[in-house]
């Protein structure tokens, strides 16, 4: 299961998920990779790892797409 009774509510990947949903509009839609990791990173501190985790996540679920380095919402 993707959600832990162990952990900080804000640690778990439905809240970065939406954090980096909510960056990505405020960034008309498409934002290089490594800005958007900056700019959830000033939001929530995380790993790059984690925000990786939080990637793949996202474009599992066809929410974004990523080409060439940026990151774009199919929405």
């Amino acid at each position: 299961m993707i959600t832990n009774d162990d952990t900080n509510p804000r640690r778990e990947i439905y809240y970065l998920g939406a954090l980096t949903i909510e960056v990505l509009n405020n960034s008309n839609g498409k934002i290089p990779l490594l800005d958007l990791f900056q700019k959830v990173n000033e939001e929530e501190e995380i790993t790059i790892n984690l925000f990786l985790f939080v990637l793949d996540w996202l474009y599992l679920t066809d929410t974004i797409k990523q080409e060439r380095g940026v990151v774009e919402l199919c929405f």
